[in-house]
């Protein structure tokens, strides 16, 4: 890595320490402090490295993001207790600001690098978001089998703690890599405007992608799909992961022969948003 590089990967290293820190002592994603680190993080992984000719570029933009990182749900709960919350939230972003000012360049030869992280922007986030609807055909920001049925053309919902026992992640991972996916869009519920507006939407390395529901956003459900938008896996708040796309399927079905027992057939779920969603009992 270069001097950029490493300053950045310092940035993300020292902020998800921070948000562990304050995660184990609170137990909680909702929080000021946690908010403000998630804030500030969001805002550094939106930053691209390679867009930056010398380390002193992007210092100076790090300093920005310390003192103007926020999101819809900080902003939010320092409105409804502009004193106290806004004084912690400001301390959480001086305490960022100073240990970058401290930050010591011969520390650079001993930082790790990174997997590969990004925060979209929004207007590429609104525009990918849109596109997943429009071609998968998400309700609600719910997608089946939470909105259903009927059960949408090449899409199979199994439970997600038989589909792990089934199907191991690195195995997932490598039919996706197979078909030549590196990168893999991240969404949460509500993406990219919607209940959620804390979450980033992300593009992360296709080894760092656990659709899991709680992964993306911190506690939402979650859609994870690449460019071409010719597959998408969907996590659920009633332990259900949906598999879309005809030839991931084709890859998912081969690759464990004993699929079927791992089908997702929970009770009735009765959403008052949603109405009442009976399993379809399609033949597969």
């Amino acid at each position: 890595m270069n001097d950029v590089e490493t300053l950045h990967t310092w940035a993300r290293s020292w902020l998800a320490r921070r948000a562990n820190l304050i995660f184990e002592q609170s137990h909680s994603i909702f929080g000021i402090q946690f908010l403000t680190i998630q804030a500030l993080l969001n805002n550094v992984l939106s930053v691209v490295p390679d867009e930056f000719d010398t380390f002193e570029a992007l210092y100076d933009a790090l300093l920005i993001t310390a003192q103007t990182a926020s999101n819809r749900v900080l902003k939010d709960m320092v409105g409804r207790n502009p004193g106290s919350a806004e004084k912690v939230a400001y301390e959480e972003r001086e305490r960022f600001k100073r240990a970058l000012e401290a930050f010591d360049r011969g520390q650079i030869a001993a930082q790790k690098p990174l997997p590969y992280t990004r925060t979209l922007l929004y207007d590429e986030a609104v525009r990918l978001w849109r596109q997943a609807i429009q071609w998968w055909g998400f309700k609600h920001n719910h997608w089946y089998p939470i909105f259903g049925p009927p059960r949408p053309q090449h899409v199979l919902a199994f439970h997600i703690d038989k589909f792990g026992d089934g199907l191991k992640l690195a195995t997932l991972h490598q039919i996706l890599r197979k078909h030549g996916v590196e990168r893999v869009f991240e969404f949460s519920e509500g993406s990219p405007t919607g209940i959620q507006g804390g979450f980033p939407e992300l593009e992360v390395e296709l080894g760092n992608m656990l659709p899991r529901y709680g992964v993306a956003g911190g506690g939402v459900e979650g859609y994870w799909f690449s460019k071409d938008l010719d597959w998408l896996i969907y996590a659920s708040h009633e332990s259900s992961i949906t598999i879309g796309g005809e030839w991931l399927l084709e890859a998912v079905r081969r690759a464990w022969p004993t699929w079927k027992e791992g089908l997702y057939e929970k009770y009735p779920i009765a959403c008052s948003h949603l109405g009442d969603y009976k399993p379809d009992g399609a033949s597969f």
